[in-house]
């Protein structure tokens, strides 16, 4: 795997580097013998994937790309796990229901063009506290799919699908994962 990273400037402290790796193994674990299975949308069924790989990889390319840096340098992670969190999502029960198809995306779009944006919650809070507080000042609308990484994985699918349609764009890396 060629390291087209990002001059991220950042290094993590040994603590929080192994916090991230810890994670990032659960990651290939829950995601162990797993295979890509197509998301509600026709044109872009795995729009991560395509984003990142330029197609839909052989999941075991994806596990052996994370496995690759996991030690040395794990914030260059960032575009092959989020194709895992793909491939862990696109397993799980209801994804496809949580993920809006292409008509019901392109209305979801339509709807929120005079809105700040998209926002996933994750984490405890009291969802309908946080939502009246953030829209109190803003207008969000706020995508809610039950578990926490189907909604994050929920939103990620839409803003990628967001990219490709009207972003013109093709993929975000995908020659650089060819090697």
């Amino acid at each position: 795997m060629h390291n087209h990273a990002h001059d991220h400037g950042t290094s993590l402290s040994r603590q929080a580097s192994s916090i991230l790796q810890r994670g990032l193994s659960e990651l290939l674990r829950m995601t162990q013998g797993m295979a890509f299975r197509p998301v509600a949308s026709e044109r872009y069924p795995l729009p991560l994937s395509l984003a990142v790989y330029g197609e839909v990889p052989d999941p075991e390319r994806v596990r052996s790309d994370v496995r690759a840096l996991l030690e040395t340098d794990p914030l260059s992670l960032l575009e092959p796990i989020l194709v895992l969190l793909e491939l862990y999502s696109c397993n799980q029960p209801g994804v496809s229901g949580s993920a809006p198809d292409d008509d019901a995306f392109l209305t979801q779009v339509f709807a929120s063009k005079r809105m700040n944006g998209w926002i996933v919650l994750l984490g405890d809070a009291d969802q309908e506290e946080t939502q009246s507080a953030v829209n109190a000042r803003w207008q969000f609308r706020f995508i809610k799919a039950g578990k926490t990484y189907t909604s994050l994985y929920t939103l990620l699918n839409m803003l990628v699908r967001y990219a490709f349609v009207y972003g013109q764009v093709t993929s975000c890396s995908a020659d650089a994962r060819r090697k």
